[in-house]
């Protein structure tokens, strides 16, 4: 797989957790992320991972925001 527009959306931050110090999401020294021109490089390619783990598998591991456990 690779990078798709979708992944590069400034909207994704506003659907994480309040509780998500986005600042770990930031460039570091990594090469990985020399050519990405994106606030947050780190959450670009996780989203990447995800979408593509699902696009290939169709297995999504997601936790609802809800506190109850009821369905």
């Amino acid at each position: 797989g690779k990078l798709d527009p979708c992944d590069l959306s400034l909207e994704w931050p506003k659907y994480l957790s309040s509780s998500i110090n986005l600042d770990r999401f930031t460039r570091n020294k990594a090469d990985i992320y020399k050519d990405i021109d994106h606030p947050y490089p780190g959450l670009v390619f996780r989203l990447c991972a995800i979408r593509e783990t699902f696009e290939e598998t169709g297995l999504l591991l997601v936790k609802s925001r809800s506190k109850s456990n009821s369905p």
